[in-house]
């Protein structure tokens, strides 16, 4: 899919994104991403493991949540 299909894919998957917030993306290499040509490409596959890899589950939060108020609580 091309840059305009990944903003409004990434959207509906509940990263609200633009298209320059993409462009700076791809400049700095941290999205999945291909060139054809001069064009830059999307995989929605590619994409939900990349939302994958940037959400933590519940549990983890809650575990951070957990390990800072103990940590506050011996100060």
């Amino acid at each position: 899919m091309n840059i305009e299909d990944a903003a409004h894919f990434l959207t509906e998957q509940g990263v609200p994104t633009t298209r320059a917030a993409l462009y700076n993306h791809v400049y700095k290499n941290t999205i999945p991403y291909k060139k054809v040509g001069r064009r830059i490409v999307f995989s929605k596959k590619a994409l939900l493991t990349w939302i994958d890899s940037r959400t933590s589950p519940e549990d983890e939060r809650a575990a951070a949540t957990l390990r800072i108020a103990e940590s506050a609580n011996r100060k």
